[in-house]
Parts: C-alpha cells; structure tokens; sequence
C-alpha cells in the first residue's frame, strides 16, 4: 500500500503570510484607496482558505463531535448577534455577514485542523528562518527609506512627525511584524548565535524607532518571560548569567550617562513617554468606554457585530477608528459575553497544551503566547477575521503553539539523532 505524503504545514502558514502582506504592502508603498484595499483582503482570503483547505485536507473529516459543537456554537453566536441587531435596527451591516463565515472557517483551519498534524523540527526551523529572512528585508527597506529621518531624530517634533514603518501603512504594524520576526529569531539562536545577535540588533532597532510603546513593551515582556522561565528551568548557565548581569551592567551605565544629559532626557519623553497622552492611553480609554457602551446597551449576551460595532461608533461617537484598540473588548464587542468566555477559554487551553508538552520551545511558546495577552489590552490582534492581522496573529497565538505542543517530541528527537548518526555512519564509510 503506497504512504500518503505528509503535508509540511509550516509552509503552508508562511505562504499565508506572504500573501497576505500583498494589501498590507499596496496600502503602505502604493496608498491604494481603502475600498480596493479591502476587496484585496478577501480576495487573499479566499485563496488562503483554499490553500489551507488543501493543506488540512488530510484532517477536514477527522474532527471530533466536540470540536464540531464548539464550531457550531460559535457560529450560532454570530448568527443570534445578526439577528438581534436586526430587531434593534432594522438593518445588517453585510460585512457582518461575510465575517460570520470568515471567522468560521480560520477558526476551523487554523485552531482545529491545523494542531491535529505532525510536524518535523527541521520544518519549524526553516518556517523561522524564511520570517526571519522576511524580518530583514523589512528592516534593510525601513533604514533605506527613512535614513535620514533616522538620524535627525532628536530634532523631530513629535513621534507622529515621522512614520518608521517600513511597507506597513502604520507603525504599530510594523512594530508588531518586527516583534513577531524576534520571536521566530529565537528559535534560532543556538543554531549560530553570532548571526541571531547580528540580525537581533537589527531587528531592536527598527523596533525601537518605530516609537510604537506597545511593540516595545512587548520587546521587554518577551525577553523578560522567556528568561526568567529559562532560568527557572535551569535553562541558563553560569556563564549565561554571568554575561546577562554584565550586559545589564552596561545598560544601566549607558543610561544613567544619557539621563546626566538633560536633551537626552527630554527627546526620550517627547518620542517615546508621550506624557500628554499616558492618561488616556493616547485615546484608548475613549474607545474602550465606547466599545463597552455599544455592546451593554444593544446586546450583552452576543454582541452587535464587529463592523455594525464600528459603523455605530462612527455614527454616534463620532470617530474615525475602525477598532477598539483592545482585544477583549473588540471580541466582548463583536461576539458578547458567550464569544469572549469562548475566546478566554481556547487562550487558556492554549497555554495548558503548551505547558503539559515536552516540546523543545516550550518557554518560547509561552513567552509569546503570555507576551499577547498582556498587549491584547493595548490592540486588537486576534478576532479570527480576514486580514493580514487576524491571520498572523492567529498563527501564532493558536496554530503554532497548538501544533508545536501536540506534537510528540521525545520520539522526534530520537528520529532525529538516528537520522544524523546514520548518516555519519554513511559519511565514515
């Protein structure tokens, strides 16, 4: 009987990412209106469903009954909010309509189907490397354009004078791929450590110019979790430490010799404290009580829709968001109570699949997955929509952890060395 081929679902996601930047990309270089804009993200959405379809094609029937309940139910959700919002005013936004279905199927692909395929180490590391290798040209592409402006920093007026964003359309998002290209760096690292610092650096930098404080503090709690977990496994060597405090060491001297300088002091609190805006969090703390409002007012129990959630703040708000800056609150918004005691029950899961593994990256796992609930209360990441957004941040935030967490890796690895020792045996021969 002939093997079936097994599916290497890493490159799969990666492709989903490449195409997905396609709009991000013609929004940010070509200013390409909003309309086109958005018909190009659900044109991309429905070539990456049928890839994935192709790719989980193996799994699409092998689905228990609770995983289809769940499903259902989640659709049965978005239906009853429809239909309430309907009653209220007389009226269905139709992309609610489309979302409904859009949320259903990366909801059924990539946390359902995807975590129930195997996975090969060697594939996980070229998924980094080829993220990596994209972290790069982005970060090569924002220097090229923006040098300038770099170096005339200090004399900036404000951080909104300048736009280090790369061929993103904003900053944020921009800070947030580059945050996401350090996660899949550290995957990497005791593959050749002189080439993760070198290309490391890189990416701290154009991180930190993109004076986004949500990428940023996310910088700081991914290397704050993962090290402290690496140390309380034991992860961490003598030397490591040793190395760690002297690195810290000269940080702490390199700071305290700019803060002697009152101009440095100053250009740090106008581009990145942003002080006038801390109390509300540049706006955040509008939309978030407006966000609220929406859904207690109309329906608790399944929400208003996400975009009949954004026309109603438009409409009566008066704003010029197309989000809530929030991502429980954006769920809680879009699905009600039901959809955001759902969603707060798969992150858990998440977390427990990942703990209860034997997975290599474990730490790293936990780290990321850690490090976005924490700016899930400073950005809308994760709704399961169309949407370079929605796609890679579900791809990191469910469909790797799950697929890496499932994945029995005492056996890999034992695959793995036979495999290396015969070919050294071969070698020698």
């Amino acid at each position: 009987m002939k093997e079936t081929k097994k599916i290497n679902i890493m490159k799969y996601l990666f492709i989903c990412i490449i195409i997905n930047l396609i709009p991000i990309i013609m929004l940010g270089v070509f200013q390409v209106s909003q309309s086109l804009y958005s018909k190009m993200v659900y044109a991309i959405f429905c070539i990456q469903t049928i890839i994935m379809i192709f790719a989980i094609k193996q799994k699409v029937f092998s689905i228990s009954n609770k995983q289809i309940y769940l499903l259902l139910l989640f659709i049965i959700i978005q239906i009853g909010s429809q239909a309430v919002m309907y009653l209220i005013d007389k009226h269905i936004e139709m992309l609610d309509i489309i979302n409904i279905l859009c949320v259903a199927l990366n909801f059924f692909i990539f946390v359902i189907c995807v975590p129930k395929l195997e996975v090969k180490k060697q594939d996980i590391m070229k998924f980094m490397k080829r993220m990596v290798a994209l972290g790069v040209i982005a970060c090569i592409y924002n220097i090229i354009i923006n040098g300038l402006d770099m170096i005339h920093l200090i004399n900036l007026d404000s951080s909104y004078s300048a736009s280090f964003s790369s061929f993103f359309s904003n900053r944020n998002q921009f800070g947030i791929f580059v945050l996401i290209c350090i996660i899949s760096n550290l995957y990497l690292k005791n593959a050749n450590k002189k080439r993760y610092l070198i290309i490391n650096l890189l990416f701290v930098i154009n991180l930190v110019l993109t004076m986004s404080r949500t990428s940023i503090m996310g910088l700081v709690l991914i290397y704050v979790i993962k090290y402290y977990l690496d140390l309380k496994n034991k992860k961490i060597g003598k030397k490591q430490i040793f190395n760690f405090i002297i690195i810290l060491l000269l940080i702490t001297l390199v700071v305290v010799y700019l803060c002697i300088s009152t101009g440095f002091v100053e250009v740090f609190v106008r581009l990145f404290i942003r002080k006038e805006t801390l109390e509300t969090a540049s706006g955040r703390t509008t939309i978030w009580k407006n966000g609220l409002n929406i859904v207690l007012d109309r329906n608790i129990l399944t929400g208003v829709g996400r975009f009949k959630a954004i026309e109603i703040n438009q409409r009566e708000y008066d704003s010029t968001l197309n989000q809530f800056h929030n991502m429980y609150i954006e769920i809680f918004v879009s699905f009600g109570i039901s959809g955001l005691i759902i969603f707060l029950t798969f992150l858990i899961a998440v977390l427990k699949s990942i703990k209860r593994s034997n997975c290599d990256y474990k730490n790293i796992l936990v780290a990321t997955v850690v490090c976005f609930w924490i700016l899930g209360f400073f950005e809308s990441f994760c709704k399961f929509s169309a949407g370079y957004v929605d796609t890679i941040c579900t791809i990191y935030l469910f469909a790797i952890p799950l697929l890496l967490s499932r994945t029995n890796w005492i056996i890999r690895n034992i695959y793995w060395i036979c495999y290396i020792n015969k070919e050294y045996q071969w070698n020698k021969n």
